[in-house]
């Protein structure tokens, strides 16, 4: 399920890709980084999944992974809404802050997958 979703956003990605209002380059190079903050992310998980730390303390570290992504959406959608970004705006290649607080939510869609 988790690779599924991956895809997925993989996908909603290169679909803002065709309506980017900046350089190709650009958002080919927000791919890259992506796809890498993914591996990271992955190896993450698969640390959490074969510790040989005890049941409870494995709960601790999704616990506080889960509040602490909570917090991530919390304050990059307040930031979307005070930019007006829509589903329907271009990939935001222009503004930092708002390709930053896109790329949050992709990023912890992901990790929120991995570790369901």
């Amino acid at each position: 399920m988790a690779t599924m979703i991956a895809v997925a956003m993989v996908t909603i990605l290169l679909l803002h890709k065709t309506r980017c209002d900046s350089s190709e380059a650009a958002v080919n190079g927000y791919l890259k980084s992506f796809a890498g903050k993914r591996r990271l992310q992955q190896d993450v998980v698969t640390n959490i999944g074969s510790s040989k730390t005890n049941f409870g303390r494995q709960e601790d570290m999704l616990r506080m992974l889960y509040e602490a992504m909570h917090g991530v959406f919390i304050s990059a959608e307040i930031s979307l809404q005070s930019h007006s970004f829509t589903t329907t705006s271009p990939f935001p290649t222009h503004n930092q802050d708002l390709l930053e607080s896109l790329s949050l939510i992709y990023e912890n869609c992901a990790l929120f997958a991995d570790l369901y």
